[in-house]
């Protein structure tokens, strides 16, 4: 089935032909039409499931080599790739968060720079209101904001600020009820290992009869 072509690459041949020759397609019609309610339909039930572990044995035959190459194959490249992407996104990371600071630096610096012209400002008007008034600031002027750069562009995009809204629960014994839901999996952890001796309040644990076929 496998094919070598170099060194380091094989190409696998992955058959199309039914290996069971369209007889699990009937096998399904005749497990849909089963009836089982007396020993005649159990018979018929028993030869559905013989020739299901006929047909099985069949696929598993003709792909399971296969999907093992296949597998390893997927496994060995997935693992390489992550070998060799790793420094490169790390490095994204890296020159991401450092963008970011930046931006954040010029976002606080221009936010000042407009607070500080916001006060001169109104001191300068109260000061010019004023009879015989003097200037505060002592003819200081008005920061320059065109001396402050705007958010950093890159080639791989522009950095935008977004006021986003930010929860952290402090006391989670403080949150009403409503907003908080058992923990299902912990629930059914203990009840595994403690079956029907369980005792969790607001919780009932029975046992049920459930027909499964071994």
């Amino acid at each position: 089935m496998a094919k070598k072509k170099s060194d380091d690459t094989q190409l696998i041949t992955i058959p199309s032909a039914d290996p069971t020759a369209g007889k699990a397609s009937r096998l399904e019609k005749d497990a849909n039409a089963l009836t089982v309610q007396d020993a005649d339909g159990l018979e018929r039930a028993e030869e559905v499931l013989a020739r299901a572990k006929l047909y099985d044995g069949m696929v598993h035959a003709m792909y399971d080599g296969i999907c093992a190459a296949t597998n390893a194959a997927h496994k060995e490249a997935t693992g390489t790739r992550k070998k060799f992407l790793a420094p490169v996104l790390r490095a994204v990371e890296t020159a991401k968060a450092k963008v970011e600071a930046y931006g954040t630096r010029l976002l606080k610096e221009r936010q000042k720079a407009i607070e500080d012209a916001e006060a001169i400002a109104a001191h300068k008007t109260e000061a010019e209101a004023e009879e015989g008034g003097t200037d505060l600031f002592g003819g200081a002027n008005l920061p320059d904001l065109a001396s402050v750069p705007d958010a950093p562009k890159t080639d791989s995009g522009r950095l935008r600020f977004q006021e986003v809204v930010v929860v952290d629960v402090v006391d989670p014994d403080s949150v009403p009820r409503e907003y908080c839901s058992p923990d299902l999996k912990k629930i059914q952890e203990v009840v595994d290992r403690l079956g029907v001796q369980t005792s969790i309040p607001g919780v009932t644990v029975t046992t049920a009869l459930k027909g499964r076929m071994y």
